[in-house]
């Protein structure tokens, strides 16, 4: 703690100078530093000066020989820390508004000549208020037209010239910090960045020139916060981040109100989705109503649908990254929200000292129950049409959990412990009146953070992930229940090497085993006949490497570079193995700060597969993993797009064009039979698959009016011998047009309004044209696969949001009044065939509007 002795000797140095200069730099010497201990380490002394106010920057050099530092109770002043002073230990400290910048001296009072060339700016970006990291904030350096961004642990290192630099600190959300610094040695410099505030007047805060939307970074990916996912409104009335991508160009939904999502003609399976590392395998709650992320406990998502970093694999179409929350270091905190369909309720604070910090979220719909109460209500007034919509008995609830807890070791090691479980329980008799399903995720995620030197920083995760699914016939007399799921054990190291002022590399490893169990059937009673049917299972093992720089090459072009090598090894039969390369490119040329090109190739694999006749993403659904017959699919796809942010006025318009080719894409023969099969591979084939199209989104990124919209023409087909008699035919993902809107409007001090308008092409569908009798059972004849269009699909929703401001005691509450398809538009949400129950023979096609317009109203309360 010798750093603590250098610090002490700074602040005999300002005695020397007099009281009056130490005041004059902005530090009061009767100042209180909050402790909370009487020995503590030059970390614990820095975090004090910080909670109030000051900011220390220090040298490597200034921190060699430091030990522990005693003081005689846990909250001294500046002045008793001034007097303990250690005047042996020289130190030059130089003043700049509330940031103590201290440099080694040598014994002659004369500063230390420190070495030339380039050194290390690093440390950590925070919100002011709760301390929490923020991810994907950038640090530009303008003198010298580079910069670094945090990563997902607020962690950033710059390597620079020595010299005298303005520093610019952004992020989306956040008001703008602009640092000036004069840096001659390694030095460590964390951020602390205060929430922007809308201005309802004229703009003055700069940080609302960059709007609190979304944020596209370079193109590649799509930043969104909580506060820009709050802002969408939703058919459930909740906040939710897979609804809030739908609205992105590119992304469309497989059915109306859900969270399965089609990202440039794939499947919902074929986007990853991760909660801190974890794979989340069905996001959907209630069919997809909501989406497993419950948003209180997010702290961002970026979204990857054109390059995809080396980093993550595994999937073709994209990868949607959140990450949580760590919870308040500062204080404790509350927050409930009472809904129609749910509630949430959140908990977060520190544990002891600001070290250590906790995060606890939870979540129960009831959505069953107020179905049922609106069938009554319905049957009560004579509305017929509101009591055949929701009909009663309905069983619809689920519930998750989330929590976090982390502890800094030290300044150079962290750990964080985060978990995620839900479950859902499904009997909604307007869609079906005999299924009863349940289905539930489970997650775990270890993570150790370790700053190796001032270049190097790393992450190490064991991470585990299961998904459960199971459903049962309740008029059955045979009383038995399917059950299926698969898990996922995964450990993994990402290394982060600040290698120069041009280059930023990113690498690592991973090695993952797979185990998936297809199915099995059990009774449910004793008096069943059921006689208890197990499949095999099957098991895989999985692992990647890669690297990945991003090198300015010049003040107007990056480059962006990598290569994945992934492997998968089946554990079963012939245990096939396979290894692919998967390289990634991407390019950015700025004509200047207004102006930018993009392009980028990448390459996916993904090793697993879903097997499906039903764009739903239902729980009967079966992931095997790739064999010999079952090759590992791929795709290749480009993008070129152009950018364009209108000087001096809010607007920004971004043109992208991809063009998507998958290889050994999955689907079901005519008639195929996947319940309890064995040898399920026997009923699907294997082929290929192209999407492509032209994407346009524009942004008013500030002002009382934000808003933006997508519009995508597109184009999704496959071509798979076997199926459509090997002709081309469209996927269930394709629609030509998609057209999306939202804006929000700021009417006064405390009120906000949101809209959303939606409009696609109709899905296309694969319907019954006839039925024939073969050997005394009856068959259904199909039309061409996916031959027929549903009608188009538009709506309009409305969100109107009141807000109190916080009172003396600090509760703040809010307001938030929905209307989801505010005219009522009847979308088909579903198209299938259901058996007759008296004559087998006979089978009946059936066409479900799952809703018309839907109210929603929910209040929220914050401590």
């Amino acid at each position: 703690m010798g750093s603590i002795r250098i610090l002490i000797l700074f602040l005999t140095l300002c005695l020397a100078f007099g009281q009056s200069m130490a005041q004059g730099n902005g530090f009061q010497l009767e100042k209180k530093i909050s402790l909370g201990k009487q020995k503590v380490t030059f970390v614990e002394l820095t975090e004090g000066l910080r909670k109030q106010g000051i900011t220390v920057a220090y040298s490597k050099e200034a921190l060699q020989g430091t030990g522990s530092f005693s003081f005689d109770s846990g909250t001294p002043t500046l002045k008793e820390v001034l007097d303990a002073l250690d005047s042996k230990q020289g130190i030059s400290y130089r003043a700049e508004g509330n940031t103590l910048m201290l440099l080694p001296e040598n014994k002659k009072g004369k500063k230390r000549r420190i070495h030339q060339g380039k050194v290390i700016l690093r440390g950590k970006v925070k919100d002011t208020a709760t301390g929490e990291a923020l991810i994907g904030a950038t640090i530009f350096v303008k003198e010298l037209g580079t910069g670094a961004t945090s990563n997902n642990y607020g962690h950033y290192a710059l390597s620079l010239p020595t010299g005298q630099y303005t520093l610019r600190i952004r992020y989306i959300g956040y008001e703008i910090l602009d640092k000036k610094i004069d840096i001659q040695a390694n030095t460590v410099l964390d951020f602390s960045l205060k929430p922007s505030h809308q201005s309802l007047d004229l703009i003055k805060v700069e940080a609302e020139r960059e709007g609190k939307i979304l944020d596209t970074e370079d193109g590649h990916a799509i930043k969104m916060t909580t506060a820009s996912i709050k802002q969408i409104p939703t058919v459930t009335g909740d906040p939710d981040i897979l609804q809030s991508i739908q609205q992105l160009p590119g992304v469309s939904s497989a059915h109306e109100g859900t969270t399965n999502i089609s990202v440039r003609g794939g499947s919902f399976d074929q986007n990853l989705i991760l909660l801190d590392e974890a794979s989340i395998y069905n996001p959907s709650h209630t069919l997809g109503l909501y989406s497993v992320i419950n948003t209180d406990a997010v702290n961002s998502a970026d979204f990857y649908k054109g390059y995809i970093p080396a980093r993550f694999g595994g999937r073709l179409s994209s990868v949607i990254d959140v990450r949580m929350r760590e919870g308040n270091r500062e204080k404790y905190g509350a927050d409930l929200t009472v809904g129609l369909l749910s509630s949430r309720l959140a908990l977060e604070g520190p544990i002891g000292d600001d070290r250590t910090s906790f995060l606890v979220t939870g979540r129960y719909s009831y959505a069953g129950q107020i179905a049922n109460l609106a069938s009554s209500i319905g049957d009560g007034l004579g509305f017929s049409e509101l009591s055949d919509q929701f009909d009663s008995g309905n069983e619809v609830d689920f519930y998750d959990l989330n929590a976090k807890i982390n502890h800094r070791l030290n300044d150079r090691n962290h750990l964080y412990l985060s978990a995620y479980t839900g479950h859902d329980r499904f009997y909604y008799r307007a869609l079906d009146d005999d299924l009863n399903m349940e289905w539930g995720n489970r997650a775990l995620t270890f993570r150790w953070n370790n700053v190796i030197n001032d270049k190097l920083f790393a992450n190490y995760s064991l991470i585990h992930s299961r998904y459960s699914y199971s459903y049962f016939v309740r008029d059955d007399s045979r009383y038995y229940e399917w059950s299926a799921g698969l898990s996922e054990y995964k450990a993994k190291a990402d290394f982060d090497w600040a290698a120069s002022p041009k280059h930023n590399v990113k690498f690592g490893a991973e090695l993952e085993y797979l185990d998936f169990d297809p199915g099995n059937i059990d009774p449910r009673t004793e008096t069943s006949n059921t006689i208890s049917v197990k499949l095999p299972k099957s098991r895989a093992n999985t692992w990647a490497v890669y690297a990945e720089d991003q090198w300015e090459l010049t003040d107007k072009l990056r480059l962006r570079y990598g290569l994945r090598v992934s492997g998968m090894k089946n554990m079963e039969g012939n245990k096939t193995s396979y290894v692919y390369p998967e390289p990634r490119l991407a390019l950015n040329y700025d004509f200047d700060k207004n102006r930018s090109l993009l392009f980028s190739y990448g390459r996916n694999t993904q090793y697993m597969h879903l097997i499906s006749n039903s764009s739903l993403g239902m729980p009967t659904d079966v992931w095997i993993t790739s064999t010999d017959r079952t090759k590992p699919q791929t795709a290749d796809q480009i993008t070129a797009g152009y950018r364009h942010a209108f000087k001096d006025c809010p607007y920004l318009i971004e043109i992208q064009a991809y063009y998507k080719r998958m290889r050994n894409v999955i689907d079901f023969k005519d008639n195929a039979d996947f319940f309890l099969n064995e040898n399920i591979e026997n009923e699907i084939l294997a082929g290929d698959a192209l999407g492509y199209g032209l994407e346009i989104l524009a942004q008013k990124r500030y002002g009382k009016l934000q808003a933006w919209i997508s519009y995508t023409l597109s184009k999704a087909e496959r071509e798979i011998e076997g199926v459509n008699n090997g002709n081309p035919y469209p996927a269930r993902y394709d629609r030509l047009h998609n057209l999306k809107a939202n804006l929000t409007y700021q009417l006064g001090e405390h009120w906000s309004f949101s809209s959303n308008f939606a409009y696609a092409t109709g899905a296309p569908v694969t319907v019954p044209v006839g039925r024939y009798t073969y050997h005394g059972a009856s068959f259904i004849q199909y039309s061409e696969r996916n031959g027929y269009r549903l009608p188009a699909f538009h709506r309009l929703d409305f969100l109107f949001t009141y807000k109190k401001p916080a009172g003396k005691r600090g509760i703040r509450s809010e307001w938030n009044f929905g209307l989801y398809n505010a005219y009522g538009r009847k979308n088909v949400f579903s198209v299938f065939v259901k058996q007759d129950l008296y004559d087998l023979n006979v089978q009946r096609p059936q066409k479900v509007y799952l809703f018309s317009f839907v109210p929603t109203v929910s209040y929220r309360v914050t401590i």
